[in-house]
């Protein structure tokens, strides 16, 4: 079958009511199971490539080269910095690590909403699956842009293409985009069907109370999240003043 007719065919299961819904909700926590596998820690998202030239600019010995790899997952580009010795990519990587295990959760949650509520609910409860969904397959393609981004950073420290974005990258985004496009059309008709309104003309209706979340957002931001920045940098200091003194 050609991928215009598949399309197709989807696209008229879609419009039927409960069946619709039912193929949509299954065939996108399908794509989340797929890029949740994508993610996994054997799967190398960043490549190293000319290598010898892109030791010798870190200043990598022989020794440290011996416990390097030529690629690394998202979960292993910590062992990267750690064997490296170049602190300056672990602020970065350790970000990377963190918005991995947010997209985990997210899309783990989507897939356990998917086939518990399988036999279908008429209510409002397929919108809040939907509002999950859209998190994960954001949070994913936030993740891909953020590992071209440690690619891009990685190679103007070192002033030459010594790292490269794998094809995976690639996959993993259109597998988050097509997600949410169908995600984003059941939401839509969902809402219609409950009259249900949307975050924009919700955020018209109380535009007042969602400014007073704003100081709230502004706590948490200077006394919960920056300070772990002066966190990473005073043990990465630690670490360098001790190798000194050995």
């Amino acid at each position: 079958m050609k991928p215009k007719n598949m399309l197709l065919t989807l696209d008229t299961c879609l419009e039927q009511e409960k069946t619709g819904r039912k193929t949509g909700l299954l065939v996108t926590a399908l794509m989340n199971g797929l890029m949740l596998v994508l993610s996994l820690p054997f799967m190398d998202w960043i490549q190293l490539v000319n290598i010898p030239k892109l030791f010798a600019k870190l200043g990598i010995t022989r020794e440290a080269a011996g416990s390097l790899y030529s690629s690394y997952s998202i979960f292993s580009l910590l062992g990267f910095v750690k064997n490296s010795g170049k602190g300056v990519f672990g602020l970065y990587a350790m970000l990377l690590l963190i918005l991995l295990a947010a997209t985990w959760y997210l899309e783990f949650l989507y897939i356990w909403k998917v086939f518990r509520n399988s036999k279908g609910d008429d209510g409002k409860g397929e919108l809040h699956t939907y509002v999950i969904g859209k998190a994960s397959t954001l949070l994913t393609a936030l993740l891909v842009f953020g590992s071209y981004g440690f690619v891009l950073y990685s190679n103007n420290v070192v002033k030459m293409k010594g790292f490269s974005g794998s094809w995976i990258l690639a996959v993993e985004l259109i597998l988050a985009l097509a997600a949410y496009g169908l995600i984003k059309r059941m939401e839509a008709k969902e809402r219609i069907r409950c009259h249900e309104h949307g975050l924009i003309k919700e955020f018209q209706k109380n535009w007042v109370l969602f400014l007073m979340l704003i100081p709230l957002c502004v706590f948490f931001l200077i006394n919960s999240y920056l300070p772990m920045i002066g966190i990473y940098f005073a043990m990465e200091r630690f670490v360098k003043k001790k190798v000194c003194r050995v």
